[in-house]
């Protein structure tokens, strides 16, 4: 019965046809703990995109935390009088080479206060292309370590994206309020633009504070380090020692 069950799953999964369509379902089968079809699924995942399956499938706590029961195990018994063993999740295949958190938060560091001291020369100097070089560094500086470990996107980002933007806004507001204004939007426009400035700063610190662990990420996600998965009988360390 279970073979013909994990027959059906994989008939009805047929047209998903994507690395990643086929790892959610395998997903929804491990919460209905249908343990025994994962295997199936596992290689189809494999075939289709082998770092994908390395990287993402192998290291799914969902999926890695099911149990996989190996139906030789229980031959010669009814189900009640044969002990059950479980097989443990395989460790991820490493893809690519690990990264090094120092080198990341050094990067980060380096490029900001390198862009920082170019601005200030080019300003010194009276260069405008030294000056927009060293700005555009000083911007990028903070997310270099972040782009190094692969993971660009972070909230440290998001925050000073925010910061700028209403500190831009807090800037038009003062201008429009040099020559006088009635209303309060010299107040508002005061508030946007120190509030802006503190949430960029605060971003730019968070980025270069969290480099490290975006390395660390990378290479937990790659199998370099230990990656701690619930398994049906309790947690494994899952990874390259």
């Amino acid at each position: 019965m279970k073979s013909l069950a994990v027959l059906l799953l994989l008939a009805a999964t047929a047209h998903a046809e994507t690395a990643e369509q086929l790892t959610q379902t395998a997903r929804n089968v491990a919460r209905d703990g249908r343990c025994e079809a994962l295997p199936a699924i596992g290689d189809r995942v494999r075939a289709i995109d082998p770092e994908y399956y390395a990287r993402v499938y192998a290291l799914d706590p969902v999926i890695a935390g099911c149990a996989h029961l190996d139906a030789r195990l229980q031959a010669g018994g009814p189900p009640g009088m044969t002990a059950l063993r479980t097989v443990e999740p395989a460790p991820p295949v490493p893809v690519g080479s690990p990264k090094s958190p120092a080198t990341a938060v050094w990067m980060s560091l380096g490029v900001t206060a390198g862009g920082l001291g170019l601005a200030a020369l080019g300003g010194n100097l009276r260069v405008p292309a030294i000056s927009t070089a060293g700005s555009l560094a000083f911007v990028i500086g903070p997310t270099t370590g972040h782009i190094y470990a692969g993971h660009t996107a972070n909230a440290g980002l998001a925050a000073r994206g925010i910061g700028a933007l209403a500190g831009f806004v807090g800037a038009i507001l003062i201008v429009s309020c040099i020559d006088g204004c009635s209303n309060n939007n010299g107040d508002l426009g005061a508030g946007l633009f120190i509030g802006g400035g503190l949430l960029y700063v605060g971003g730019a610190i968070y980025e270069i504070a969290d480099s490290a662990d975006a390395v660390h990420r990378y290479n937990r996600e790659h199998g370099f380090e230990a990656n701690v998965v619930p398994t049906g009988n309790g947690v494994a360390l899952v990874g390259r020692f």
